[in-house]
């Protein structure tokens, strides 16, 4: 719904069984029959939503919504099952918080205690050096948005990307999540204070007891205090009272969600494809292609290809609105 609002080409497919409603796939329709996942990269989860039990072959889902291919790149594999067109990828880490704080991290290895020694060590630094550290664990403040859009956009900066963050019909998005406030959905965001100063803050989604740990920004003038792993650990140590007993960190095996995930969700990317259609063949000469230029080029650029084509052609990004 917060898609729909800022862009024209989002639909919802309704899925019926003798007159009752079983499921819905939201998604963007581009290029007249094919589809990308609703909210394309800024969506963690792709696929249809199901009632528990219900399996839709991949041709009637497609031919229901009127579609020749739909292609994703976070599905989780317990959807795929039998799927022809999914390849195995990474995996979405996740933090299991529904014994607790002290329980989640009482069943860590040694590279936690490590890692714990060392963010403890950093923060009593910190706090000699700059202030007292606190979190809010749901800031309303406009300022503190504010900041942390800046904050994510120097870090873009850093890395030679675009700093694009909140920008366009995505912040159009993001900022009008911040006022949702029902009771199983809600947009958050979190804000770790040294003293006075922002030095870290995180804007997610708390969904049914799960906190999707989405935007994640620092003051790179503070980094060598680790302040995003200290707003990680505030926030699970705050879960109980905040009614989350998950934290779903997103695909990917960065440091931060290796550290502190203690589970993995598998996930899958490819494209559904209805048989026959001009879709289903130019992804399958794709494939082909794709596949012949991996294993003749150079390690250090044969996936250069594939990343050229999944941008134009069969990945996730969507068009201009």
């Amino acid at each position: 719904m917060a898609v729909g609002k800022v862009r024209r080409d989002a639909e919802v497919a309704i899925f019926e069984q003798d007159g009752r409603i079983v499921g819905f796939l939201p998604f963007h329709r581009v290029r007249g029959r094919v589809a990308k996942p609703i909210g394309g990269h800024l969506n963690d989860y792709h696929g249809a939503i199901l009632e528990p039990g219900r399996v839709l072959a991949e041709p009637g889902l497609l031919r229901a919504a009127a579609l020749d291919a739909y292609d994703f790149d976070h599905l989780p594999l317990q959807f795929a099952l039998g799927m022809q067109s999914a390849d195995t990828s990474l995996a979405s880490p996740q933090m299991d918080l529904s014994a607790g704080y002290e329980a989640s991290i009482a069943a860590k290895g040694d590279s936690w205690r490590r890692g714990q020694r060392d963010m403890s060590r950093k923060l009593r630094k910190m706090e000699r050096e700059i202030g007292a550290v606190r979190c809010e664990f749901s800031s309303e403040s406009d300022q503190a948005f504010d900041l942390h859009v800046e904050m994510r956009n120097t870090l873009y900066r850093r890395m030679g990307l675009r700093a694009d963050y909140c920008i366009g019909w995505q912040g159009e998005v993001l900022r009008g999540l911040r006022n949702v406030g029902s009771p199983g959905f809600c947009g958050a965001l979190s804000v770790l204070y040294a003293g006075e100063e922002p030095v870290a803050a995180h804007f997610g989604i708390v969904s049914n007891g799960v906190l999707h740990w989405w935007f994640p920004a620092y003051d790179l003038r503070v980094q060598r205090y680790s302040p995003g792993l200290q707003l990680i650990d505030r926030c699970a140590r705050q879960a109980a009272i905040e009614g989350i007993c998950t934290i779903d960190f997103g695909k990917g095996d960065d440091r931060y969600k290796t550290l502190f995930a203690d589970r993995l969700i598998p996930m899958v990317k490819g494209s559904v494809c209805q048989q026959g259609s001009f879709a289903a063949r130019a992804r399958a000469g794709h494939a082909t292609i794709l596949g012949f230029a991996e294993r003749v080029l150079p390690a250090a650029i044969n996936a250069y290809p594939r990343k050229s084509v999944e941008r134009l052609w069969t990945g996730t990004a969507l068009p201009g609105r």
